[in-house]
């Protein structure tokens, strides 16, 4: 099966609930793949801490709450203006 366009290297992905479990877990998968990475979660430090697992890749991380369409926005603002253009939205956020 081939891989689907977007999982490739320089596309950006955005991961919230990224600090930790599921959300992590892809944004790990995607760094290996040359990927650039947004890891948003409620925590800026556990988004410290997850960011300092990816050494080598383009990372940045940005607290936002989902469930406020401001902080949304902002996020949406950040990444456009960090990478231009997003390949992979994964939202493991929990409500």
């Amino acid at each position: 099966m081939s891989q689907h366009p977007a999982f490739a290297e320089g596309w950006a992905a955005v991961i919230t609930g990224g600090a930790s479990g599921i959300g992590l877990a892809a944004a790990k998968l995607f760094a290996a793949l040359g990927m650039k990475i947004c890891l948003a979660d409620l925590s800026q430090g556990a988004l410290d801490r997850a960011a300092e697992q990816f050494p080598d890749a383009s990372v940045f991380s940005v607290p936002t709450d989902v469930s406020k369409m401001d902080e949304v926005q902002s996020l949406k603002e950040r990444v456009y203006a960090d990478f231009g253009e997003v390949g992979v939205l994964e939202s493991s956020a929990r409500p």
